[in-house]
């Protein structure tokens, strides 16, 4: 029985002491910072991981990974971090015309496919060298293959992507505008800067017949009269503050101008579209300054439920205004 009990005690000991000279080492991309997938090579034995992670013992190891620099590293800490650097690697910038990142692309080469995040980029690594194709496609835009020959290290590429007018018409034409609804209630919120002032205004409203007849806010009640805001009383009186005059006909005249959108939205360039939003990217001018409008319409079940206008300057002082109306 003690030998029994020894014998275990040994085992336990022995396999005790194997397992505390391995250690969970983590494959990353060292461009991306993403998990190494499928086969690799460590120390010439072939090796499948799927989420990154291997159990090696401690000590000195060779990884070597298809498209990778060989790692030659020691592996002394309990859990390790091991970097594996491309031979190549391709950053990809897709914009549309007026240099607005196109969010959410596809973009394939050699059989590798990554996605646009919300400033147009996304990069392959690794790359395979040589020549290859780049393909581009996303809903409601025109697809693209353009050939690239990928070099050794870091390679860029920029590429301009066009909307598909037909779909883009077409899918205007299904969405219910403002403009569709006779009657209708809304919220709209103004705030940012202009000038080293403050904007922070709330307003709820209705439209009626097509024109904006009421909007309040938490205290006060007003309606217009030849485009004048008058506040609701047992008699009515003007509006006294200036700043908040600005205010009710800047609200105004927002609401009155998205009434039009449906027909303005022809005329505008799409600088990205997909089921559920719609952005615009203009650049005008204001009494001889420069003024970047982005206008972002955002739908559900077809029907646009949500716009929101930004607009900034460099030639104004601080000028960063943004509008949001909620259509009810």
């Amino acid at each position: 029985m003690k030998k029994i009990i020894l014998i275990v005690l040994i085992t336990g000991i022995i396999f005790t002491g194997c397992s505390s000279n391995k250690t969970q080492v983590k494959l990353l991309d060292s461009i991306t910072h993403k998990e190494i997938q499928g086969t690799v090579v460590i120390n010439g034995e072939k090796l499948q991981i799927q989420d990154g992670t291997v159990s090696l013992k401690k000590g000195t190891i060779s990884i070597n990974k298809d498209r990778y620099i060989v790692k030659n590293t020691e592996i002394t800490q309990p859990s390790h971090v091991v970097y594996l650097s491309p031979i190549c690697y391709l950053k990809v910038n897709i914009t549309s015309y007026n240099g607005t990142g196109i969010e959410n692309t596809t973009v394939q080469i050699g059989g590798r496919k990554e996605i646009t995040d919300k400033d147009g980029n996304c990069i392959i690594s690794p790359a395979e060298k040589g020549n290859q194709i780049i393909e581009i496609s996303k809903k409601f835009f025109e697809s693209k293959k353009i050939q690239i020959d990928i070099l050794q290290g870091e390679n860029e590429i920029s590429i301009q992507f066009f909307t598909n007018n037909s779909a883009v018409q077409e899918y205007l034409n299904s969405l219910v505008f403002p403009y569709d609804q006779k009657n209708f209630s809304f919220t709209i919120s103004i705030c940012g800067t202009e000038d080293q002032q403050e904007i922070d205004y709330q307003f709820m409203g209705k439209v009626v017949n097509y024109e904006v007849k009421e909007i309040w806010d938490k205290n006060i009640h007003y309606i217009f009269d030849n485009n004048e805001p008058l506040i609701i009383n047992p008699v009515e009186e003007k509006v006294k503050d200036q700043e908040k005059i600005k205010a009710l006909i800047y609200a105004r005249g927002v609401i009155q101008r998205i009434l039009n959108f449906k027909d303005e939205i022809s005329n505008l360039n799409v600088s990205d579209i997909s089921d559920n939003k719609i952005l615009i990217k203009e650049n005008k001018t204001f009494e001889s300054k420069n003024i970047e409008e982005k206008i972002l319409m955002q739908a559900t079940n077809r029907k646009i439920y949500r716009i929101t206008i930004s607009l900034a300057s460099n030639d104004i002082e601080n000028m960063n205004i943004n509008v949001q109306i909620d259509i009810k």
